[in-house]
């Protein structure tokens, strides 16, 4: 996938960075880029494309600072800009945030603020978690800071819980079923009488879904708000199932 998402961005002729384990070697990298697109070497070789180690881009962790890489990403967009590239995207293994030293909170925080320079549409980076390495905890963290995921694969579901509820993208259907109800009870039962419920990113919600999100909301204590944040489609499915009779309930379409 990141090889695909860099050599997309080498044929639109952007500037493209790759922050990688330095264990792997340029060669390696380049085997990788190649099995998904032309020769990565050339564009290496005229300063389109910007390999760097993940020693190299990101201090050593006892020396991280949230403003100062921040500061480095900056310059990495305001380079690109003034060499003439249309854009920048960038892909980073974030395997370095496992040193001890590193204080995760931290990382949490510097991640929610490097989101701000991403709002240019001409900038796009992938930060890589490791979901083998990296604890639930902090991927569901990183979820809530990260304003896209993506899926293990298609027809897939992925659940992450924000500092006010939970947040869906995928497909809610039979073979998705349980893990979506197990949930939403999970949520309801956290946030309690308050809760925001994001559904824009489903690309499907089947009745069953749709059913189980009014069932809960009915039981939720009045005096409540449930907001769900869907689609016109979403909308109109759930209030056929009966969402305009919970007053608590409130549907935001986006």
């Amino acid at each position: 996938m990141l090889a695909a998402y860099s050599q997309w961005g080498l044929a639109k002729g952007e500037k493209v960075l790759v922050v990688t384990d330095p264990d792997l070697s340029k060669g390696e990298i380049f085997a990788r880029l190649d099995s998904y697109g032309p020769p990565a070497e050339p564009a290496w070789e005229r300063g389109q494309l910007n390999i760097e180690s993940t020693e190299s881009m990101y201090l050593p962790p006892a020396r991280f600072s949230v403003e100062g890489q921040i500061q480095r990403y900056r310059e990495q967009i305001e380079l690109s800009y003034r060499q003439e590239y249309p854009g920048l995207r960038a892909c980073a293994d974030m395997a370095w945030a496992l040193d001890p030293d590193m204080d995760l909170d931290q990382l949490v925080t510097y991640e929610h603020k490097l989101k701000v320079l991403f709002t240019d549409p001409r900038c796009s980076v992938i930060c890589c978690y490791d979901r083998k390495r990296f604890s639930r905890e902090m991927l569901d963290r990183m979820d809530g800071v990260h304003p896209m995921a993506v899926l293990e694969g298609i027809g897939s579901l992925d659940i992450a819980y924000t500092d006010s509820g939970l947040k869906l993208a995928g497909e809610v259907d039979l073979s998705t079923r349980e893990q979506f109800i197990g949930g939403l009870e999970q949520a309801f039962a956290r946030f309690g009488d308050r809760l925001l419920l994001d559904l824009a990113d489903l690309s499907f919600l089947d009745a069953h879904g749709a059913g189980a999100i009014i069932r809960l909301a009915a039981e939720m204590p009045p005096g409540g708000r449930l907001e769900i944040r869907c689609s016109t489609r979403q909308a109109y499915v759930l209030r056929i199932l009966g969402a305009e009779s919970i007053p608590w309930m409130v549907l935001t379409k986006v």
